[in-house]
């Protein structure tokens, strides 16, 4: 007889499964869906922060700079960036000079002259009688919508620049 006759067949033992999880593996899970949930968090008051800044900017180059009414409608623009941004603190009431160094005290950009220029001919032109000529030539005409397309550039980089502001304002915070 032959002694490997007598030997009985080999049992592999069975696959090891991955169930039930070694704790370090639950904390790593813990740890990524936290770090997801905060990247999501992020990214929501990220975007929902900057909605204001990307309507108005989008309002801002849909304004037309051969309207009379230009500096009326970038004034009002203004001042409701201004109110959802930093607050109302009687902001709405503030006109003229005060409302302009208002302004001017959030710029971030590097054309402070130019803005505080252009926040001038806002106001001049806010300001000014109504022309009655109706027949005004055309050098007239082109020469304010030249003057208000340099407006809207001031404004576009005031919105590019200052908003949002790097500290959110106590209202602004509980919206």
């Amino acid at each position: 007889m032959n002694p490997l006759d007598q030997l009985a067949d080999i049992s592999t033992p069975e696959n090891v499964s991955m169930w039930p999880l070694a704790w370090g593996y639950w904390v790593l899970i813990v740890a990524l869906v936290a770090l997801l949930l905060c990247a999501g968090i992020y990214i929501y008051q990220y975007v929902k922060r900057r909605t204001a800044k990307r309507k108005a900017l989008k309002q801002l180059q849909t304004l037309d700079t051969a309207s009379e009414q230009y500096c009326m409608h970038a004034q009002v623009l203004l001042k409701n960036l201004f109110t959802h941004y930093f607050g109302q603190q009687n902001n709405l009431n503030l006109h003229g000079q005060q409302w302009r160094d208002k302004l001017l005290s959030t710029y971030k950009g590097n054309q402070q002259e130019t803005f505080g220029q252009a926040l001038v001919h806002i106001d001049q032109a806010l300001y000014a009688k109504a022309k009655g000529d109706v027949n005004s030539g055309e050098s007239v005409k082109a020469s304010v919508s030249a003057r208000h397309a340099a407006i809207a550039i001031s404004l576009e980089d005031w919105i590019k620049s200052s908003l949002p502001p790097a500290k959110p304002s106590e209202e602004q915070s509980h919206v």
